[in-house]
């Protein structure tokens, strides 16, 4: 099944991800995807004036969040009975889902939800039919997934009301906010798992069950035209999960692998014109 519909939560701090989004977007698929952008007004105003082929959809439904950034939202209590500022805006990727696939109607149609720090290295994943849900593993240590959740929230499909409502509410007890409560989810629905090539972030290489060195020995090259050309476990990398612009250590040093790789294949038009945005 084709992904036709993204969704997005987008507040100020988000933008200079979302350009690196859009574009690499738009550089591996000739058929665009249609975005549901939940954001601010201003980021509305803001985003009206990037470049994107493909349609746009807005809910400016995130002003109680404008300029907040996570380490602030920590701080502030709860407008919804939750931990903190920071849960409730994390639930609010629910009410984007649920607008999402409400506007697109008939369960067939399903939604990818991404965080803006997505990158593409090539084009959109199909999701196989006859699911409800599909998940991407962090692939990490079992004592962090034990406190993070065996998967990310940051990259994840679905399509039908009944899984956003039980996301609802088990985010509304999880310990690590919308995040843990994806594991209830994942028991509760038909589930596919994305692949260790899609939303690969800093965290599966630097706090995987493997060494750093061995998770890197995963990683080849194999010149293409239909994506970047890099390849973990035989499959081409189809998006990484990072902040290029970061003041953490350990993403910079992520960073630093991709881009490193990416430079010996800077033949391929498309990879040369994103090394360009991305250094």
């Amino acid at each position: 099944m084709e992904v036709t519909a993204i969704a997005l939560l987008i507040n100020e701090n988000a933008i200079d991800d979302l350009k690196i989004f859009l574009y690499t977007l738009e550089l591996w698929n000739s058929k665009l995807p249609t975005l549901y952008i939940y954001c601010t007004t201003e980021c509305k105003s803001i985003i009206q004036g990037l470049e994107y082929a493909g349609q746009l959809e807005y809910n400016t439904g995130l002003d109680a969040y404008a300029n907040l950034s996570r380490s602030q939202m920590e701080r502030m209590p709860s407008k919804e009975g939750l931990s903190n500022r920071f849960h409730d805006f994390t639930v609010e990727k629910c009410r984007l889902m649920e607008w999402a696939l409400t506007l697109l109607g008939g369960i067939d149609q399903g939604v990818l939800f991404c965080d803006a720090d997505i990158c593409w290295l090539g084009p959109l994943p199909s999701i196989p039919t006859g699911v409800s849900v599909a998940l991407s593993p962090h692939e990490i240590r079992e004592s962090d997934e034990q406190k993070f959740g065996i998967y990310n929230a940051g990259f994840l499909w679905m399509n039908d009301l009944a899984v956003v409502e039980s996301w609802r509410e088990a985010s509304s007890t999880s310990r690590f906010f919308e995040q843990l409560a994806l594991n209830t989810v994942a028991e509760q629905f038909h589930m596919y798992r994305f692949g260790t090539n899609i939303n690969y972030g800093w965290w599966r290489m630097f706090q995987g069950r493997e060494t750093i060195d061995k998770s890197k020995a995963y990683w080849t090259i194999k010149p293409s035209d239909i994506h970047s050309g890099l390849l973990v476990k035989g499959e081409p990398v189809i998006c990484v999960h990072t902040h290029w612009k970061t003041t953490d250590h350990v993403t910079n040093m992520f960073n630093t692998w991709i881009v490193g790789n990416l430079k010996s294949l800077k033949e391929n038009t498309k990879v040369r014109a994103l090394l360009l945005k991305l250094t």
